[in-house]
């Protein structure tokens, strides 16, 4: 397995010159600059701005870009990962018979659970 800017060594064994090392080749990507931040654009731009993070993300990652994020994410400091969560807002969506799991599990009566679920 290979990083990117790693220098490998040539073993083929049919060449009879020396072993020259062989140099992964530069992959640039264009990355225009801000005038605004994030907040402030519009959805097109935030939207455009996130596929060309994506695409940083992919070369920079050697294909893995989702291990790439998760990396990332996991490298937020506890508060920056709770400000993060609460501005995505994720829907928790909880299956018919789990809930019926977790009533019985916790011994929670049914209004309670129906506050849960809200």
């Amino acid at each position: 397995m290979s990083t990117c800017g790693q220098v490998h060594e040539n073993n083929n064994n049919n060449n009879n010159e020396t072993n020259m090392p062989q140099i992964q080749p530069i992959t640039l990507v264009q990355v225009s600059g801000c005038r605004i931040s994030s907040s402030e654009a519009s959805n097109r731009t935030v939207k455009r701005s996130a596929e060309v993070l994506e695409t940083v993300r992919d070369v920079a990652s050697g294909g893995d870009s989702t291990s790439q994020l998760a990396a990332e994410v996991k490298y937020l400091s506890k508060r920056q990962r709770e400000e993060f969560l609460q501005q995505v807002q994720l829907p928790v969506v909880i299956l018919a018979d789990h809930v019926l799991a977790m009533k019985a599990d916790l011994a929670i009566p049914w209004r309670k659970l129906r506050v849960l679920r809200r």
